[in-house]
């Protein structure tokens, strides 16, 4: 059976929460999307979460929203835990669903890949439902402790600016909102509202092992609020944070208008003069930003790696790079520096390419193929890989055969674009260079293929 704290029994009508006006305005200034949906694990916070929103709704005379629990699997009282959400879901008259986390699970990295599990499950309900929004249940300590994780690390502002109010999780939940209503609220208030109220919630027992950085932060807390310093006011802090970051990311993207020119072909050509001319942090900024949308996304680079990046491009005689599988090399003529995608870097596997569904190639290019292609494949199908030389030189050979005019981009450029591919290893196309293979032309009618530059925001939490 699941550990469950259940609050005295008051008599009267039970006590409208404490946190409901604060919640409100925080909802309200987010403008949520109606029906949104509610990830609600049967804990405290999330409990008072799934009270709030219903009534947030039904007050504004909208649709009920829909309650999501993700059962891990990770401890027998799982399934239980879920039920009991279920039922009092049930009680406030909203529908429910458990969403189960298949699948052999990790021996390292647990609570991470637990994670990212659980945000992709959400993410799929979302989109079977409908729903724009999801609301999530991380209070005030939360934040604080997420503060905490991060000055452990040595966090810049991006990551003690904390978990936002309103955040889209690229590779995880692209596809909705994920709203935090409750992140000015402490948990004691939550507790005590639930107290007031009636409520009974679950106990997990993994919120205190110490195994976990989280647990440890929260015992951290405990004794730094009897120096005075409480997760409130670090949650405060955080959010001040925020709005710094915000701003350096808008000036990071009028910095980025004056100097950085991106091309269809998926390179980046940057004016060297206004970047030397701006200030570091926004330099190592731009260059974050150029390096992630060359290179599909990877992993970020240490910013003193980046910083030394930037000193080096702007000193005299510098002969190119080669960082986060991007290539800097620089242009003969008007002070350009052109940044490419590293070919060694990209991956040597074919992606198969089958009509009407999307694929996002490389991180980069978004390939599609229309469901009325499906009578027209080759045998075999059609496979997407970078040209490289092979295909490199196969296309521009037959473009040269056929009187068509060669677009102009360096060779190192050409090898690292997308060419469809035959299962025979045959050249079908080469859509970046405008060649079709002359058996293969009505695909072309049927194919797309554009660049997708990252975000000038950093990808918050």
């Amino acid at each position: 059976m699941p550990a469950t704290r259940s609050p005295r029994a008051r008599a009267g009508k039970p006590s409208a929460p404490a946190a409901a006006e604060a919640f409100a305005a925080a909802l309200d200034a987010l403008l949520p999307s109606f029906p949104f949906g509610m990830a609600v694990s049967g804990g405290p916070d999330s409990v008072l979460l799934m009270h709030l929103g219903a009534a947030y709704a039904k007050a504004r005379g909208q649709r009920a929203p829909l309650v999501f629990t993700v059962d891990h699997r990770l401890r027998p009282a799982s399934s239980g835990e879920a039920a009991m959400v279920d039922i009092a879901a049930q009680a406030l008259s909203l529908r429910h669903e458990t969403l189960v986390w298949k699948g052999a699970k990790p021996a390292h990295g647990l609570q991470e890949a637990a994670r990212a599990a659980r945000y992709r499950l959400l993410n799929a309900a979302a989109r079977r439902h409908g729903l724009v929004d999801m609301l999530l249940g991380h209070t005030a300590d939360d934040q604080a402790e997420t503060f905490l994780m991060r000055l452990a690390r040595g966090a810049g502002v991006d990551g003690l600016a904390a978990m936002q109010a309103s955040v889209r999780l690229d590779g995880l939940a692209p596809d909705i909102r994920l709203l935090r209503p409750l992140l000015g609220v402490s948990r004691a208030r939550v507790l005590a509202d639930l107290e007031a109220m009636g409520v009974s919630f679950v106990q997990d027992p993994s919120n205190a092992d110490p195994r976990f950085e989280r647990v440890r932060m929260r015992a951290l807390l405990e004794a730094m609020a009897e120096a005075g310093i409480s997760a409130t006011a670090i949650a405060r802090s955080a959010g001040r944070l925020s709005r710094a970051r915000a701003a350096l990311e808008a000036a990071t993207q009028v910095l980025g208008a004056a100097a950085a020119q991106v091309s269809p072909l998926g390179s980046v050509a940057l004016d060297i003069a206004p970047f030397a001319a701006a200030r570091e942090e926004l330099r190592v900024r731009l260059l974050q930003w150029i390096l992630k949308t060359v290179s599909g996304g990877g992993d970020a680079c240490d910013d003193a790696d980046l910083a030394h990046l930037a000193e080096r491009l702007c000193a005299p005689g510098f002969k190119g790079a080669t960082l986060g599988g991007t290539r800097l090399l620089p242009k003969r003529q008007g002070g350009l520096m052109l940044f490419l995608r590293e070919g060694a870097a990209i991956a040597p596997a074919a992606a198969p390419l089958r009509p009407g569904t999307p694929l996002l190639w490389d991180g980069r290019f978004l390939l599609t193929l229309s469901a009325s292609a499906r009578g027209r494949l080759p045998p075999g199908g059609l496979f997407v890989r970078a040209l490289r030389r092979d295909g490199s030189r196969a296309a521009l050979t037959m473009l040269k055969d056929q009187g068509i005019r060669i677009p102009a981009m360096p060779a190192s450029l050409r090898e690292t674009l997308p060419g469809l591919w035959l299962a025979d290893g045959t050249l079908a196309g080469a859509p970046h260079l405008g060649f079709w293979h002359p058996l293969h032309l009505s695909l072309a009618r049927r194919f797309g293929c554009d660049f997708q530059p990252r975000s000038l925001a950093k990808n918050p939490s």
